[in-house]
């Protein structure tokens, strides 16, 4: 599995594809409101569908995004998305 969770820890590793987006949604309307963790520094691509899962948990509830050393394309989107721009 590319995408795992341990508590509110939510795991992406290697290439996340589209095929993850129903798991992960289901995953996050379970721990919502939880502050959540997204763990991302093994991860090396992300599928745009599961970005934007991520970035409207963030838009409603507290979470945050570890990065490894590399910035990567993926990290560049979530990192400038900008909750004002949605209202």
């Amino acid at each position: 599995m590319a995408i795992t969770s341990k508590g509110t820890n939510i795991l992406l590793k290697a290439v996340i594809y589209e095929d993850e987006v129903v798991k992960l949604r289901k995953k996050l309307m379970k721990l919502a409101p939880e502050e959540l963790t997204f763990e991302m520094s093994d991860c090396d691509d992300v599928h745009l569908s599961v970005i934007q899962q991520m970035l409207a948990y963030k838009k409603m509830y507290s979470c945050q995004f570890n990065f490894g050393s590399d910035v990567k394309t993926y990290q560049k989107v979530i990192e400038g998305f900008n909750e004002q721009d949605c209202n």
